[in-house]
């Protein structure tokens, strides 16, 4: 063993410019997935139109491509009970016009974006770093007014067999 350390040794006396070696090595080594996922001005923006619903489905979406099945299981059982909660709060509040909607999905986006960051920002910018694809804004915005759209059909099925059970016979 002395031999291989003076062995060593003798090379690094023979060029005094060369750079030391070291054992640590930090390699970066990204995640084994493939696909597209959708970064956090994405979950944001389709936060907007979609509320809740479009935020769940989008993180979602990124924890599956990630490999995160339980993270995904429980943010799709997270987004469900938020969304017929919400639903159910619609109910009762009387909504004089769209500008509500969006001041309570612009609330929505304002929680949603740090949360997102703290949940996968390191994932996303481990993606990020590794040039792998991100899905296209508008991509989140169709899903936010895909989501927007079922959630008024849903509460206007909900609103009238509200009003249909609450009839008097």
């Amino acid at each position: 063993m002395e031999s291989e350390a003076e062995a060593k040794a003798a090379e690094n006396t023979d060029n005094p410019y060369q750079s030391p070696q070291s054992q640590i090595g930090v390699e970066f080594e990204p995640e084994t997935y493939q696909g597209s996922i959708y970064n956090i001005l994405s979950i944001a923006v389709a936060t907007l139109f979609g509320s809740v619903l479009a935020a769940g489905l989008l993180l979602q979406s990124n924890f599956e491509k990630f490999g995160q099945k339980r993270q995904a299981i429980v943010t799709l059982f997270l987004t469900i009970i938020a969304t017929i909660g919400l639903l159910f709060a619609s109910l009762f509040i009387d909504y004089p016009s769209s500008l509500l909607y969006l001041l309570i999905n612009f609330l929505a986006a304002v929680i949603v974006l740090p949360l997102t960051g703290f949940l996968q920002g390191k994932s996303i910018d481990d993606h990020e770093y590794s040039d792998r694809p991100f899905h296209s804004i508008f991509r989140a915005i169709g899903i936010g007014l895909v989501c927007m759209i079922g959630l008024g059909v849903m509460l206007m099925t909900a609103l009238m067999l509200y009003l249909n059970f609450a009839q008097p016979y």
